[in-house]
């Protein structure tokens, strides 16, 4: 979730699974957030070099994101983008990435 148009306590609520507490899937909710958004964290890791516009937005994520030259997904580039992420205080994205790398 993009934390850019939530209240301080939406976003707190967010984090810490308040949001989800009558969800019948509760104990199986990890919260994936970005501070202030998915855009702004790429910036700041270096996947891109400048801020895409709304039209280029899926376009941008769809050719960030590390694949393989047969389109596949390059699971050591994933590794680094998850230990990229881990070190990131705005993104927990690295928990989304290893639990997909553990499937």
């Amino acid at each position: 979730m993009d934390l850019d148009d939530t209240s301080e306590k939406q976003t707190e609520n967010f984090k810490n699974k308040k949001m989800f507490k009558e969800h019948w899937a509760y104990d199986n909710i990890v919260p994936i957030w970005n501070i202030p958004n998915l855009d702004s964290v790429m910036l700041e890791l270096g996947i891109i070099d400048r801020l895409p516009n709304y039209k280029e937005k899926g376009v941008v994520y769809n050719d960030s994101f590390p694949k393989r030259e047969d389109g596949k997904s390059d699971i050591e580039k994933i590794k680094q983008l998850r230990d990229m992420c881990k070190k990131n205080k705005n993104t927990n994205l690295d928990e989304m990435l290893e639990w997909m790398l553990n499937l």
